[in-house]
């Protein structure tokens, strides 16, 4: 955000709460999603005092996580996007620092990394030198990094009254799907031959299924169950020998296993 202060004009004014009571509200309708609300507080009467904001309601939020110091990137510095995995992979998650919002010689700054998953403490890395830190994670949650930083030339450093910056990020580690597909003791077609997904995942998961024939989906076969008598599949459908491949799906995994009448 920039030229902040050209853009305080009764033109662009959403609300005013200006009034001689010590507690003043500010209401924002229709607030847009995407959008920045700049909240310019002005100690008119010039008192000395302490003021403090707090949002009482409303689906917005009033946290100003986007000035923080510090930001969850991937391996090659880019913001995160990618949310969803597979086991057996891994996710690297670096916590990288804007050293430019601390005052000193950046030599002279020590970061303090506190990693949580799930609001639990993982990682807890004091008076650290280098202003990225990184973590692999294999299962899912909500990650988040704590930052606090110092210059470690300064004698008067209180660690318990450091700002604290933080970001987060929520990550889902699917199970890659196991399952077998039970086969007719017959595989003549005047039996009605059936097919039947069993799912052998520890724990079960949950499936979306589509069935193909010769690499074209068959349509409406999404169950975990496939028989000549739908009427999407005619006898003459069914050629001997005919391959048929299940493509199951726990998003964003894919497993396919044939079998032939």
């Amino acid at each position: 955000m920039s030229n902040i202060c050209n853009l305080l004009a009764v033109q662009t004014e959403v609300d005013c709460s200006y009034s001689n009571a010590s507690v003043e509200q500010v209401y924002i309708p229709n607030a847009t999603t995407g959008e920045y609300y700049v909240l310019l507080v002005d100690n008119f009467d010039n008192l000395p005092g302490n003021i403090s904001i707090q949002q009482i309601g409303g689906s917005g939020s009033s946290d100003c996580g986007f000035l923080s110091s510090v930001a969850i990137t991937d391996a090659a510095g880019n913001d995160i996007t990618q949310f969803d995995y597979c086991n057996p992979a891994t996710k690297d998650l670096i916590a990288t620092v804007d050293t430019s919002d601390f005052d000193g010689n950046p030599i002279d700054l020590r970061f303090n990394y506190k990693w949580y998953k799930d609001d639990v403490l993982i990682v807890d890395l004091p008076a650290q030198v280098q202003s990225t830190n990184q973590i692999t994670v294999s299962e899912s949650g909500v990650y988040r990094i704590e930052l606090t930083a110092y210059d470690s030339t300064d004698p008067d450093v209180v660690q318990s009254e450091l700002p604290v910056s933080t970001d987060d990020v929520t990550l889902t580690i699917y199970n890659t799907p196991s399952f077998t597909v039970a086969m007719p003791a017959s595989q003549c077609l005047n039996d009605n031959p059936v097919l039947q997904v069993t799912d052998t995942s520890t724990p079960p998961q949950t499936y979306s299924y589509q069935w193909y024939r010769n690499n074209t989906a068959i349509p409406g076969r999404q169950t975990f169950s496939l028989t000549r008598h739908s009427p999407a599949i005619t006898r003459s459908g069914f050629q001997i020998p005919d391959a048929r491949r299940l493509t199951l799906l726990s998003s964003p995994s894919t497993r396919n296993l044939r079998r032939r009448f």
